[in-house]
């Protein structure tokens, strides 16, 4: 067993945060570190004659693992090449030997359960939050094998996701297809005509509608949601116990549901067989359904795929489209018309916004009589279906990958 210290010099950032800049060189954030991944789109920008100042210690390279030693605290991720930006309040940065460790390894050992466990062991309870003792990381042991097998591990576990990340780019391409569609149909109201060209642009006739204040097709309405749909509320009791029955007694949480319209399996919170009776009374949710945050991630919302049948935990509200095509009615979700009105319809609580089931009620819908609805959902199923798909095999490289990572940090496991 090797020590943190005798791989790596351990680097510390600033105590204190400069005035953030609406650009320039980056100001690095803990809230950046995601589950092994850098976000910079989390972190802020500072001046150059800041990012001299706070880069005096150290500037992040290409290859160093930066890390949280306050709250956050086991997240990490590799500094890519070609970004300036200096370590943010709260973060760590480790700067390896090359002769003795590949930082692409050392990032998958620090993510496993071995290595959060030592972080877990050694965290610091303090007033206000838990920490690392920057002095004492050095210290910290964390198993490193020879460079070769170190290279094996890492381009194993690489791979896998690589091919998560391609996959998530194949997602987001078809999300932005799906969207576009909806816009130039829906609201830019340029659907084909009888003559096959684009209804608003070659003189369709329009009329204006008071409640979405723009033109719409004349001969088009808005429905409410409660004509179309079922919105039934989740339970008001405090939340069951985590308790495994069986793999089909499961509550969807608000972590569960993407911002992209699609749900995070990777974690499942198990009930008991009872409470799962009592958690689905109301409802069990099934494929077409919509499931939507109502607090801390505000209408939130994602499509139940095929092969999913589970209840609905606290503060999420479920929506079973049943006068209107089932992707159709998904697709507007994300559209201008029920985003606004989403907005209009927040309440305004003493510490927080949230939108709940009166403000769901309250929603209403384009509807059109003219086989539109119809023509849309033949071309956008496909669509749907292919991101179900894709976002399963993930699933399915992350539960490989974090059945791998274990067995190969501690040598139970090696690769030929």
């Amino acid at each position: 067993m090797t020590t943190i210290g005798e791989i790596a010099e351990v680097f510390d950032g600033p105590h204190a945060t400069p005035k953030k800049l609406p650009s320039g060189p980056y100001f690095l954030s803990i809230s950046s570190l995601d589950k092994g991944r850098l976000d910079l789109t989390k972190s802020a920008f500072l001046s150059e004659e800041d990012f001299k100042k706070w880069t005096k210690r150290v500037t992040p390279e290409k290859g160093d693992l930066l890390f949280s030693y306050e709250t956050r605290l086991g997240e990490a991720a590799l500094m890519p090449s070609g970004v300036r930006a200096c370590l943010g309040r709260r973060m760590g940065l480790l700067r390896f030997n090359k002769a003795k460790a590949m930082p692409e390894y050392v990032l998958y050992a620090y993510l496993s359960p071995a290595f959060q466990q030592t972080i877990k062991a050694n965290t610091l309870t303090g007033a206000t939050v838990d920490r690392l003792s920057i002095s004492e990381f050095p210290n910290f042991p964390i198993r490193i094998p020879p460079l070769e097998e170190q290279k094996k591990v890492a381009n194993l576990l690489g791979s896998i996701d690589k091919k998560i990340a391609l996959n998530n780019r194949i997602n987001a391409e078809l999300e932005a297809m799906a969207k576009t569609l909806y816009d130039y149909w829906f609201v830019q109201f340029d659907f084909p005509d009888a003559n096959g060209k684009p209804y608003k642009t070659s003189g369709g006739k329009m009329v204006y509608n008071a409640t979405l204040k723009r033109d719409i097709p004349v001969g088009w309405n808005l429905k409410p949601i409660l004509e179309c749909c079922d919105v039934i509320d989740c339970l008001h009791s405090k939340k069951p116990e985590s308790n495994y029955f069986s793999n089909e007694h499961y509550l969807l949480q608000l972590e569960n549901i993407e911002d992209n319209g699609l749900l995070d399996m990777s974690v499942k919170y198990f009930v008991s067989h009872e409470d799962y009776i009592n958690w689905t009374s109301r409802i069990e949710v099934k494929q077409h359904d919509i499931v939507m945050t109502n607090a801390g991630r505000i209408a939130a919302f994602a499509q139940i795929p095929e092969g999913i049948k589970c209840g609905i935990g606290r503060n999420i509200t479920a929506i079973r489209p049943k006068n209107i095509k089932k992707n159709y009615f998904f697709s507007a979700l994300s559209g201008i018309d029920i985003q606004s009105q989403i907005a209009k319809n927040l309440d305004h609580g003493a510490f927080f916004k949230s939108f709940n089931v009166k403000g769901i009620k309250l929603l209403k819908i384009i509807k059109t009589d003219n086989g539109l609805e119809d023509k849309f959902e033949s071309l956008i199923t496909p669509v749907i279906e292919k991101r179900q798909q894709v976002q399963h095999e993930n699933q399915m490289l992350k539960e490989l990958r974090d059945w791998l990572l274990p067995l190969l940090m501690n040598g139970q496991v090696t690769v030929k």
